[in-house]
């Protein structure tokens, strides 16, 4: 019985760290969007080679 509330437990732990892991990476592409978006024109020359 104690090792079913310590599984419990434990996957409780897992989908709070996958929530974190998800927010971290909602953070990180609304980073990545705001730098790709200031150096937009930058990139675009740089892919075209002008």
């Amino acid at each position: 019985m104690q090792y079913k509330a310590n599984w419990r437990r434990h996957e409780a732990n897992s989908g709070q760290f996958d929530s974190n892991v998800r927010q971290v990476g909602r953070t990180l592409n609304r980073f990545d969007l705001t730098i790709f978006q200031r150096n937009r024109d930058a990139l675009l020359q740089v892919m075209h080679g002008d």
